[in-house]
This record gives C-alpha cells, sequence and structure tokens, in this order.
C-alpha cells in the first residue's frame, strides 16, 4: 500500500526534474522524469541501485492514490536515474484506478508523490502539484468537451441593426450595404470593411486620430477598448486607470499561445517583426535592448499618465531604456491609485476578467510574481518578489518578500524581511523578522524580532521572538524560545524552548532543547547538552557530550568532552577535564582532570594536574603533574610540581612543595618538601621534623632554640591542658603551666599544684592553693617557703572618697584586755577530693584564735562558708584600730593619773614646808 507520508525524512536532497511528453499514438503514453540522488550528507549516490516508487494523488498532497508504480533502476556516474512515467506498460503496485486510461486527467488537480530506497528504507522525496505539461496526454482524448457535436454549427444573425452569433443549422445571407456606404466613408472591399478617409471616434465625436477611444464614466470599471481570443478570455484591455495584458496561467499542449509583447522591425523589412523589445509570459517578464544605437535611443518601453487639464501624456510612470529602467508614481494621490503597471492572468473558468496578478507595481506596494500581493487591502510600503510571495498580505505594512512563497500566509505582519524560497512561510502576524535562505523561518506565525539566515534556519519557530540564527539548519527546531543567538550550520539544531542561549559553531548546541542562558562557542561544543542551563563551553568540541548539569565553565580544546552529568565545573585548558562527569570540580591546565569520571569538588590546577582521577574527590592538587596517579584518594592537598605523584589512593594526605610525598602510599600523611622536611600522621597525632619516624607528638631530629620575643608562644596540647613545658621518663611535670578544660591556670613545681600558683576562672589566685577562696591565698603550713609570704611593702586602700558614714568603732581597751594571746603547734593542711585533711606536721607558732576572737571583734574574723572543709582566719589588719583605740583610752588614763600625782606632790611639798616650821620637827629633803 503506497503512503504519501514516508517513515523518514531526507533533508538535503538536491532534484532535477525534467518532463517531458513523449510521441502518442495512444492514450497515455508517459511521461519522463529525471533527478540526481544524493544520500543524507548531500554526498551524490553514484552508481546505485534504487528503487522508485511513484504515485499519482488526487486533488492535493493528501488526496486519494490514484496510480502506484514501482521502477528498479541504477544511477550512472552522475548520480542520474531517469523513468518513463504512467506508461502504457508500467505495472500498477497500487491506487484506485484500475488502468491508466481511468485515471480522470482532465478533472480537477493532479500530484506526483515520490519515494526511493537505496536498501536503508523508504526516503520520502516529497510531493508536487503536476504541471500543465503532463496533461498533453489528455489532450489527445478531448475530442468533444460537452458531448454534442451539433452545436459546433453557427450563423450570424442580423436583427434590428444587431449582429450575433446563434446556433442556426443554414447560412442566413446578411446584406450589410444599408450601413456600409460611401455616405459615411466605409467601403466593402471582398470580405473586408474598411474606412479610408477622416478619423474613427469611439465614446467621442471628435476624434484626434485614426482610432480614438474614450470613456464616458471615469468610475465605470468596464474597458475602454479590449481584445478577447476566440474562447472570450481578455488578452489586451484598456481601462481608465490602466492597461492590462493576460496571458493564460496554463500551459497548453502546443506551448504558451498567449502573452504581451512590443517589438521592433527589422531596417530592411516593412512589416515583418525583427527584435524583440518587451514580452510578458506567465513564467516571466523580458525586457530587451539594442546595446548599440546607431543614433542614439531609437525604441523603447514608457508608460505615462494623463493629467485632468491636458490630453496628451504629462507623466512618465515606467521608462526602460538601454542604460536604465524608471519607475514613477504619484506620491500624493488625490482619490487613490489612479495609474500604474500590472501584468495578469486569468483562471480557465472565468472569462469576465478576474484576473491572477503577475506583477503590480503602486504608489503603495510593489509586488512582482504570480499572485503576489493578491489579498492586500489597506497595506503598504510592502516590496514582494516571486510567486505566490506575500500572496496573503492584507494590512501588513513595510515588509520585504523575496522568493518562491516567501512570506505566503503573512497577514498583518509588518516590517519583515523574508529572502529565499518559502522564507517565512507561515508568517502571519510576526513582526521585524529577518529571514534569508531557503524555508528559513518556515513555520514562524507570531515571533518577533527575530533574524534567520540560511536555509531552514530557525525553521520550527512559530513564536519565539529575538532569536538570531545563521546557517543552515541554526536553531531548526526553535518553536518558542526567544533572546537566543546561534551562529553556524545545524547550531542549536533541536532547541525547542530554550532561552538566552548564544551558540557558535559548526553543531554548536546541537542537541539544546529547553536549557537557557549557555554560552557554547566552538565547533560541536555542547552538542549534547539538552537541558542543562547557565554553561560555558568554549573551544574545540568543548562540553561536547555534556546532557545534564548547570553552572559549568568549560575552556579549551576538548575540554570536558565526555563530560556527561555534574554541575558547578571549571575546566579551564586543552583536554582539562575531559571525562569527567561529577560535579564541583576545578580544573585549569592542560589535561588537568583528565580521567575524571565520577570525582567530585576537586581542584586541579596546571598542567596534567588530576590526570588520571577517576573517583577520588575533594582533592585539591595545584602544580605540574600535581597528584597526577592519584585515581579513587579523597580530601587530599598537594601543592607543588609533582607533588604526590606515585600515591594514587591515599587520603586526607597534605604535601606541600616539589616532589613532595614522593613515593608516599599512605593516607593521613603530612610531607613538606623534597626529602622531607616536616612529616606527620594525622592518625597518629604526630608531627615529626627531619624526620619521619616520629615516636612523640612532635620528635625533632635535631637542636631546638627559642628566640625570645614579644607576642611569642608555644602552645602544646596534653588532654584537658593546652601547655606543659619539661618532662621526664615517669612523666613529671618538675615546672609548668596549664590552661585547664574549666578555664583554670595553674602553674606547679614538681607535678603538685600545692605548690604552683593557679588562678581559677572567677579571677582568685591560689599560691600552693588548689581551689583558693580569695583573692590571693596561701596554704596552712607554717614553712617559710609555702605558708608564709614577704613584701618591701604592702599597701591598703583608704581613700576617703570611697568610703562614707563614718562613725567611731566601740572597740578599745576594754576588747583588748579581753584578748587572750597564745602559744601553740600550727599543723599543715591541704585538701583531697574536696575534703579539708590536718596533717601532724605542725610548728610552734603564736597568736590568737579566731574562734575567740569572733566574740571580741567579730569584723577581724573571717568565717568560713563550709564550716567543716574551710578553715577560720583572722584579718589582723582589722585589730590596728582597736589598738589604737586601746592606746588612746589608756593615754587618757596616763594623763589624768599624772595631773593627780601632781596635785599629790604639790600638797606633800606644801604640809612639808609647814612641818619645817615646827622646831623639833626635822624636814626631810624631797
Amino acid at each position: 500500500m503506497f503512503r504519501a507520508s514516508s517513515i523518514r525524512k531526507l533533508t538535503g536532497v538536491c532534484i532535477l526534474l525534467i518532463i517531458s511528453v513523449n510521441q502518442f499514438s495512444q492514450v497515455p503514453q508517459g511521461f519522463r522524469f529525471q533527478a540526481v540522488a544524493r544520500d543524507h550528507n548531500h554526498t551524490i549516490m553514484v552508481n546505485r541501485q534504487i528503487i522508485v516508487t511513484v504515485g499519482i494523488l488526487a486533488d492535493s498532497e493528501e488526496g486519494e492514490l490514484l496510480w502506484q508504480e514501482e521502477h528498479a533502476e541504477t544511477t550512472n556516474d552522475l548520480g542520474l536515474f531517469t523513468l518513463v512515467i504512467c506508461k502504457d506498460d508500467n505495472t500498477k503496485t497500487g491506487g484506485s484506478a484500475t488502468s491508466l486510461s481511468d485515471i480522470p486527467w482532465g478533472s480537477g488537480a493532479h500530484f506526483m508523490h515520490l519515494e526511493i530506497d537505496s536498501g536503508d528504507g523508504p526516503v520520502n522525496l516529497g510531493t508536487q502539484q503536476l504541471l500543465p505539461v503532463p496533461y498533453a496526454i489528455h489532450a489527445f482524448s478531448a475530442k468533444e468537451t460537452d458531448g454534442d457535436p451539433e452545436n459546433e454549427i453557427q450563423d450570424l444573425q442580423l436583427e434590428d441593426g444587431q449582429l450575433t452569433i446563434t446556433g442556426n443549422s443554414s447560412a442566413t445571407p446578411i446584406n450589410l450595404g444599408t450601413f456600409v456606404s460611401d455616405r459615411v466613408g466605409w467601403e466593402k472591399a471582398g470580405n473586408n470593411v474598411v474606412y479610408v478617409n477622416g478619423n474613427v471616434g469611439v465614446g467621442t465625436i471628435t476624434p484626434e486620430g485614426r482610432l480614438t477611444v474614450q470613456g464616458v464614466d471615469e468610475t465605470d470599471n468596464q474597458p475602454l477598448f479590449e481584445v478577447r481570443r476566440k474562447d472570450g478570455y481578455p488578452v489586451f484591455a484598456v481601462y481608465e486607470d490602466g492597461v492590462w495584458a493576460y496571458t493564460d496561467t496554463v500551459i497548453s499542449a502546443k506551448g504558451v499561445k498567449g502573452g504581451f509583447a512590443v517589438g521592433g522591425y527589422r531596417n530592411s523589412s516593412k512589416g515583418l517583426p525583427g527584435e524583440e523589445f518587451f514580452r510578458v509570459t506567465p513564467d516571466s517578464v523580458r525586457i530587451y535592448f539594442n546595446d548599440e544605437p546607431g543614433k542614439g535611443v531609437k525604441g523603447g518601453f514608457a508608460v505615462g499618465g494623463y493629467s485632468s487639464g491636458s490630453k496628451g501624456p504629462t507623466r512618465e510612470y515606467l521608462r526602460v531604456t538601454d542604460d536604465s529602467t524608471r519607475v514613477y508614481v504619484n506620491a500624493e494621490p488625490l482619490k487613490g491609485v489612479k495609474g500604474g503597471f500590472a501584468v495578469g492572468g486569468y483562471h480557465n473558468n472565468n472569462k469576465q476578467g478576474d484576473a491572477e496578478t503577475f506583477m503590480s507595481l503602486t504608489p503603495d506596494n510593489y509586488f512582482i510574481g504570480h499572485k503576489s500581493g493578491q489579498s492586500v487591502t489597506t497595506g503598504t510600503e510592502n516590496s514582494v518578489l516571486g510567486f505566490e510571495s506575500g500572496q496573503a498580505i492584507t494590512r501588513g505594512n513595510r515588509n520585504s518578500f523575496m522568493g518562491f512563497r516567501s512570506g505566503y500566509h503573512n497577514d498583518i505582519g509588518h516590517s519583515n524581511l523574508f529572502l529565499g524560497a518559502e522564507s517565512g512561510f507561515q508568517n502571519r502576524s510576526g513582526n521585524e523578522n529577518t529571514f534569508l535562505g531557503i524555508q528559513s523561518g518556515y513555520t514562524n506565525e507570531t515571533g518577533n524580532k527575530n533574524s534567520f539566515i540560511g536555509s531552514y534556519a530557525g525553521y520550527n519557530n512559530r513564536e519565539g521572538d529575538f532569536n538570531s540564527f545563521v546557517g543552515s539548519y541554526s536553531g531548526h527546531s526553535n518553536t518558542s524560545g526567544s533572546y537566543n543567538t546561534m551562529l553556524g550550520y545545524n547550531a542549536g539544531y533541536k532547541n525547542d524552548a530554550g532561552n538566552y542561549n548564544s551558540f557558535f559553531g559548526f553543531q554548536a548546541g546541537f542537541s539544546n532543547q529547553n536549557g537557557n542562558n549557555n554560552l557554547f562557542l566552538g565547533n560541536s561544543a555542547g552538542y549534547a547538552n539538552e537541558s542543562a542551563s547557565s554553561n560555558v563551553f568554549i573551544g574545540f568540541r568543548c562540553g561536547r557530550d555534556h546532557i545534564n548539569g548547570n553552572d559549568n565553565v568549560f575552556i579549551g580544546h576538548e575540554a570536558g568532552l565526555q563530560h556527561r552529568e555534574g554541575k558547578e565545573n571549571i575546566f579551564i585548558g586543552s583536554r582539562a577535564g575531559r571525562n569527567a562527569e561529577g560535579g564541583g570540580n576545578i580544573a585549569i591546565g592542560f589535561r588537568s582532570g583528565e580521567g575524571n569520571t565520577t570525582g567530585y569538588s576537586n581542584v586541579f590546577i596546571s598542567v596534567g594536574s588530576g590526570l588520571s582521577n577517576t573517583t577520588g574527590y575533594s582533592n585539591v592538587f595545584v602544580g605540574d603533574q600535581a597528584g597526577v596517579s592519584n585515581t579513587r584518594g579523597y580530601e587530599n592537598v598537594y601543592i607543588g610540581r609533582a607533588a604526590g605523584v606515585y600515591c594514587d589512593s591515599g587520603f586526607h594526605n597534605v604535601f606541600l612543595g616539589y616532589m613532595s610525598g614522593w613515593g608516599e602510599q599512605e593516607s593521613n600523611r603530612l610531607h613538606i618538601g623534597y626529602p622531607t622536611l616536616i612529616y606527620g600522621q594525622f592518625d597518629n597525632r604526630r608531627v615529626g621534623i627531619n624526620t619521619t619516624n616520629p615516636q612523640e607528638a612532635l620528635s625533632v631530629n635535631g637542636n631546638i632554640g627559642f628566640t625570645a620575643g614579644g607576642n611569642r608562644h608555644v602552645s602544646l596540647p596534653d588532654g584537658a591542658h593546652t601547655l606543659f613545658i619539661g618532662s621526664n621518663a615517669s612523666n613529671a611535670r618538675p615546672w609548668g603551666v596549664l590552661t585547664e578544660a574549666n578555664g583554670y591556670i595553674g602553674m606547679y613545681l614538681n607535678g603538685a599544684y600545692q605548690s604552683g600558683i593557679r588562678i581559677i576562672g572567677s579571677g582568685q589566685v591560689g599560691f600552693g592553693v588548689l581551689n583558693p577562696v580569695y583573692r590571693i591565698e596561701l596554704p596552712n603550713n607554717a614553712s617559710d617557703g609555702i605558708g608564709k609570704g614577704r613584701a618591701y611593702e604592702w599597701a591598703t586602700y583608704s581613700d576617703s572618697r570611697v568610703k562614707s558614714d563614718f562613725e567611731s568603732i566601740p572597740y578599745g581597751l576594754e576588747a583588748i584586755m579581753e584578748l587572750v594571746p597564745k602559744k601553740y603547734q600550727q599543723h599543715n593542711s591541704s585538701y583531697e577530693n574536696g575534703i579539708l585533711i590536718v596533717s601532724e606536721d605542725s610548728r610552734s607558732n603564736i597568736g590568737l584564735i579566731a574562734q575567740e576572737l569572733v566574740e571580741i571583734i567579730p569584723e577581724a574574723v573571717n568565717r568560713p562558708g563550709n564550716n567543716e572543709n574551710d578553715l577560720w582566719s583572722i584579718s589582723y589588719d582589722k585589730l590596728i584600730p582597736v589598738l589604737i583605740n586601746g592606746i588612746k583610752e589608756q593615754q587618757a588614763i596616763i594623763v589624768n593619773q599624772q595631773m593627780k600625782l601632781e596635785m599629790l606632790e604639790s600638797e606633800i611639798k606644801e604640809i612639808l614646808e609647814q612641818l619645817a616650821t615646827i622646831p623639833c620637827f626635822n624636814t626631810p629633803a624631797l
């Protein structure tokens, strides 16, 4: 069963079709078909065996299959093959007609469909309407058009001065003598009627020429003068506003019978036509000039118009000379278009003047081509050239169409430029588009401001706007994508709805369908990308196989060539990241990260860095061939030329410097320099300086020197502690400083906190006290070096500005007299797990007892918060004011007693003086 549609579409098949009519001895004889076969790469198929299937369809390209036949042919050295179609002895392989004679050639249009099969399956070569030449097959069988041979006998009849044609079966003699006489200047000469003297006027009584035809009503659409052929079709007609010449649009069996020609006579002839100057036929308009006139321009062609006040020509509209062709129009007509030049033809079924235009040049529009501009109503400033080009324009303005059916469906679209066969074919309302090339922008309907340059460029675009496609098949499948720029053969071929893409180069972005914001620059760059967006691929075959994954940047020859999936990668350099699929990688340098497959979050910088990496991730390789052998190792840092050159699977390594980590195969290693100066084992938390076999957290092979200076310190970890300095085999700490996890700072001696200094988080300082309560606290120990302190001077704050509410203290001599100083043995004490421990060690001492003093002077006693586990203490400095008061009170007593003594002495002296006056009393000397 023949199918009008093929299962495949072959692009680029070039067919040269030549149809000729054979000599006829019966109906039909067939017609010849010749074509050049090319494959899908446009290569001519030379000396190839092919099967050609031909179908005849009725009425349309999808019409009923009337006849199908097959031909087995072999192409020649030029790829040509020749068929004779519809030949009597051809074998039918399908169709509704039982034989060739049953095909109704005279009824409606017929179409020919072709398919070719070179062994790879049928290929649809398309369907075309059969032109008039093949209908000559039917012409030989057309004897009667209406089936009545008797009505061909006709006669003339004269009645009431009116001459008519009748169907009388016998001739009727007619005497014209009463109408032709010398009185009116008409003469009869045999079968001719002539008028020799004077002028003849039609529509005027004052003819100024031999024959003058003048209109009566300028609004009348009837012709002033008309020439019709024998079947009634007008051939030449003169109207009030122009002259029309018509030709038949259907080529007859005997060639072109009609047309319009302007010619000149040969110099040696008085009436035989010589060279043509101007010819109009259905397929062309031809103008000829004499290139070398003997005495200047002797002929030419001109079209002019009349002014209302003149009977002769005043303006020219068209002038053709040997050096120029000029068209003049009235830019400001008073009542619409008054003149111009047009060439058209009639339909076979119409004899009343309804024409198909071939050319129409007016001040508003220029239409050249069969049916071009035939529907225009209010559209202006259109320039259309081509068969049926712009035939649907009604209100569209400022369009320029050139080529077979270019802008075919354009209705109201304006400011478009379509150049090429069927360019902008389906455009209806799209505006400001530029389509250059065969079928460029073919499907565009409403898209605006697009520029498609190249055969089939933007073919399927329907509503996409602001696109620029340059190159054959560029943007071919785009339907609604907008703001795209595609330059190069097949660039962005499959783009459908993708927006804001820029593809430059042969097949760049070929498979992109709906990816957005991509930049592909280079031959086949981003070829396989389908829906990924925001990628930048620059370079030959750069990112060619990339399908999915956004925000990648590949720059360089074949950079990211086989990268299929993954996002946020940066590959810069020839073949950088050539095979990568993972995401978040950065590869900069020739072949850097070339072998990466699924590894992600890697940074490879410099030539060959990370060359062999396949699945490794989170690596940083910087330097020529850094990490060149790494395949699956992860979270490594190699910096320096050839750093980590042989490590293929290690992880958590840090190699710094030229050839650092040479030969290392382990993980969690640190190498700085080559040979290794600093070596580390992250898993064992060991570092070696000038050794690769550290036994401690820090092992140094050699001397260590510290240079003093401001803001310099050493910090080493030790469990909950931050720093200790000095150790021995028993791990004792002869001296050290600890910053503890709870924020305490301790200085100790010989591993004992009590012998050192400890500062707790709230600011208390203990000298040999583990948990000091006071800002400064020493242990309860009578030893000079433990429990005692010494200073040149100790000052206590006593500024009146920080004191208030002054009053006298109640303590004095009486309180002092109550004090009971004692001598005692002072025992040492300490704390174990927060429990007060009183030792047997003691030392003789004197002083007051706090528990006794608190009953006399409580302000001088420091009562502990925890009486069981803390010690009482006395602030002896607070006894000083009490002692001062006691001294003052005692001094007052002394002064008072002195006064009493002096009074007694005075009295005694007075008594002795009185006694001295007694003669017998011997007064003692005072």
